[in-house]
């Protein structure tokens, strides 16, 4: 919503002073513009593309992945921050899909048992628990969309990572959160 913002007073300032030979647009004609830009600022934002629907505005937070065995490490990027009980009890529903790089990050105020659900996530993912040392605890992999299952932490979660499907997590990995 800020960018749409910044966009409107650009626009209204730029093209509502400047006159162009032959052709005069007005300030009203800069603000229409600018109104124009802001709703297809707050499309983009409603559609997961600028910023979460179900979720808040997210600032660039990475995952990193150290494998149990110490192989090669493998990072995510955060796209969805999931930190209110409606936040997380919502989580990709109705959110894009996530690419092979991103993830959503659920965040509990304090370690506990969680059971996750598909709800109407359109696209398979994986299900990651993270207990309170950073280690995964257990790992739902290849989570069918329309599935009606159940996905319990059976340990206290501190955090809960969603990726698309096939991200090759498994438990020992420890994930560290910047």
């Amino acid at each position: 919503m800020i960018a749409a913002l910044v966009i409107f007073l650009i626009t209204y300032v730029f093209i509502g002073l400047r006159r162009v030979p032959r052709v005069h647009i007005d300030r009203p004609a800069g603000a229409l513009v600018g109104a124009v830009l802001m709703i297809v600022c707050g499309v983009l934002t409603a559609r997961g593309e600028e910023a979460v629907a179900a979720g808040s505005l997210v600032r660039p937070t990475l995952a990193t992945v150290v494998p149990a065995d110490r192989s090669h490490f493998r990072t995510f990027r955060i796209v969805l921050v999931c930190n209110t009980p409606e936040t997380r009890m919502n989580g990709l529903q109705g959110f894009r899909p996530l690419g092979p790089d991103e993830a959503a990050l659920f965040l509990f105020d304090k370690p506990e048992t969680v059971t996750f659900w598909m709800g109407s996530v359109a696209y398979p993912i994986d299900i990651i628990f993270i207990g309170p040392d950073k280690k995964v605890i257990r790992v739902y992999r290849n989570v069918e969309p329309g599935s009606h299952d159940l996905y319990p932490s059976v340990k206290r979660a501190r955090w809960a990572v969603e990726t698309a499907a096939g991200a090759g997590l498994k438990t020992g990995d420890r994930v560290n959160i910047e």
